[in-house]
């Protein structure tokens, strides 16, 4: 009898224990799970406060609602100032009054030696850039001018800016006549702002074929064939002093000529013409005049 009692006490007291764990375990499931559907506190400014907690750390491996997580807040402030997004406001920037006028176009010339590129006018000026090509495809052609100032060993080559974006300009150039491949000669490479360039070193009364190249990173321009080409000659001055020698002996001849000429017309008439007769003793007057008798014969008065 005494080990029946001593059974149905003991599972009195663990149904006890069972109960007081299921009502633990429902009232931590209840708070849990008012605490998840609270909103958020927020801080100053209407923003969350940040949380000190770390996720999960207090959630145990089994059942997930065994303890009862805890949060704790706390401001985060930066400086002195309080940033709220709700008091930021945009201001718009005024518009002038009055019709927007066209702008106009950069006083931007191709062909002008050492000109200023025209990103730095139109950021200086408000204006209008022509249309060029990326740095993606090479540059087109230069356009040529004719060559100026050719002296015996040296000339002046000028030329326009291709509608592209130039990097720098070189010059090929090679003697004319010669038999075979003439051998080129290259420049230096030559800054963008580059039109015009002095080629020196050249051979005295030769001709020469000069043709402008430009480039970019993707490539260069198109050189012979198509490219921009101009033909010149140098000048000599041998051969200068020998037409100035012609041109002088043949004044001269031309001179001794017209002496010759006039002096044999001259001599013609002169025997082309009758040679007067000589005068007679008759005509001629015998002695001496006397003034004085003439004077006083021809103031005394006629009888």
């Amino acid at each position: 009898m005494e080990g029946i009692l001593t059974k149905f006490q003991r599972s009195r007291l663990s149904f006890g224990a069972d109960l007081v764990r299921c009502t633990a375990v429902f009232a931590l499931l209840l708070v849990w799970k008012e605490a998840a559907s609270a909103p958020p506190r927020r801080g100053p400014g209407g923003q969350p406060a940040a949380s000190l907690e770390r996720p999960g750390a207090n959630q145990s491996r089994g059942w997930p609602g065994s303890v009862t997580p805890r949060r704790s807040f706390a401001r985060i402030a930066v400086g002195e100032t309080d940033y709220n997004a709700s008091e930021e406001e945009e201001v718009e920037p005024e518009m002038p009054p009055g019709p927007l006028l066209p702008l106009k176009q950069c006083n931007y010339d191709r062909c002008t030696h050492m000109q200023v590129p025209c990103a730095e006018l139109q950021r200086e000026q408000a204006c209008l850039c022509p249309g060029v090509t990326g740095q993606s495809v090479p540059p087109e052609q230069p356009r040529m001018q004719p060559v100026t100032e050719i002296t015996d060993h040296g000339a002046s080559v000028r030329w326009c800016e291709p509608p592209s974006a130039v990097a720098g300009y070189q010059l090929v150039y090679w003697a004319l006549g010669t038999s075979g491949n003439a051998t080129t000669t290259t420049s230096r490479p030559l800054p963008s702002r580059y039109r015009a360039y002095t080629l020196d070193g050249l051979l005295a009364g030769a001709g020469y074929e000069v043709c402008v190249q430009a480039f970019n990173p993707s490539g260069e321009s198109a050189l012979r064939g198509t490219g921009p080409c101009a033909t010149f000659s140098t000048t000599s001055v041998r051969r200068l002093i020998l037409y100035i020698g012609l041109g002088v002996c043949a004044l001269v001849l031309l001179s001794v000529a017209c002496v010759s000429l006039k002096y044999y017309r001259d001599r013609r008439r002169r025997l082309d013409s009758p040679s007067p007769s000589p005068p007679s003793p008759s005509s001629m007057p015998l002695g001496l005049r006397n003034p004085t008798y003439e004077q006083d014969k021809s103031s005394s008065p006629p009888s």
